[in-house]
């Protein structure tokens, strides 16, 4: 049983992912869905972008959060913010930025990948 949690805990901190293609990241009016499977059934959210704000002399693009089937940021939360700079998406929230995605990285590229719980970990490129 032991083995078991073993390796199940270092596949777990050795992951391979797949990078993607680039498209530049749209600085305005962009909308998302995330669904999230729960123990009490399925949570689905939109994300919008909707203004500017400046934190610590860099600009960002606000990002909202509702639960509506439509987006609208009149009935929606400030969540954070998020940037693009030399291809990679930046996000801030909870008073600290990370990267989102690095779209510089190729086959053979390590990236540092901190999880919203904070724990850090790597991740190998293993297809483009």
């Amino acid at each position: 049983m032991k083995n078991i949690r073993l390796i199940i805990i270092l596949s777990a901190l050795y992951i391979n992912i797949n990078a993607q293609s680039y498209i530049p990241f749209p600085n305005t009016d962009a909308v998302w869905t995330i669904s999230q499977l729960t123990q009490s059934g399925l949570n689905v959210m939109k994300y919008g972008m909707y203004g500017d704000t400046v934190i610590n002399n860099v600009s960002y693009k606000k990002i909202y959060q509702n639960y509506d089937y439509n987006f609208n940021v009149s009935n929606s939360q400030y969540k954070g913010a998020i940037r693009e700079d030399n291809k990679k998406i930046y996000v801030y929230y909870y008073n600290d930025e990370r990267i989102l995605y690095d779209f510089n990285l190729n086959v053979g590229d390590t990236a540092k990948v901190t999880a919203s719980n904070g724990f850090k970990y790597s991740a190998k490129v293993s297809a483009i």
